[in-house]
């Protein structure tokens, strides 16, 4: 059972771990930098460059873990996650028609409105009072079809490149350092 000094020490404990990768990713680059400059903070590098970077991943880390237990606890399983529910898919069907359109710069756009409307359906098919299972069931069946969608669209209009860049994350340029 969590009792309160376990929480705490949970806490602390964590709170410790963060603070010895916040050094190490201080101290860890492709320019060296004494311990002398990283805890005065005199060196641009380490003011300028690293720690932003490592408080912005701080904080978009805490964020994602924040969103996950939300939605979570929204959805009361524990297993709920973008993929499961097809809400990925959902953003990938908006970037993708994004893409399609011609509208490339509003793609961050599309695809967020994709995702909003996957999870409005997922919530609406919830608080309608479908069991879980039903939910689990509609979410697998609405990734198959707005994955064909997405591939479809791409093999037709030829703009691959850039629909595969955005769903698999660049491993193209990856393959082509190899």
């Amino acid at each position: 059972m969590l009792t309160a000094k376990r929480l705490y020490l949970s806490c602390a404990s964590l709170l410790f771990f963060i603070f010895l990768a916040l050094l190490a990713s201080l101290k860890m680059g492709a320019v060296h930098v004494d311990w002398k400059e990283i805890l005065s903070f005199q060196s641009d590098i380490v003011s300028k460059l690293r720690l932003p970077r490592i408080l912005l991943s701080l904080l978009v880390g805490a964020g994602l873990s924040l969103s996950g237990s939300v939605f979570q606890a929204l959805l009361r399983n524990p297993l709920a996650d973008p993929f499961v529910l097809g809400i990925s898919s959902g953003s990938a069907v908006g970037a993708t028609l994004a893409i399609v359109l011609g509208m490339t710069g509003l793609q961050p756009i599309f695809a967020f409105g994709g995702a909003l409307t996957t999870i409005f359906i997922v919530l609406s098919m919830f608080f309608i009072s479908f069991p879980m299972m039903n939910i689990f069931i509609f979410s697998f069946l609405h990734n198959m079809p707005c994955h064909q969608p997405s591939f479809s669209l791409y093999y037709l209009t030829s703009i691959v490149y850039p629909f595969l860049f955005y769903v698999l994350y660049s491993l193209i340029s990856i393959h082509k350092i190899f």
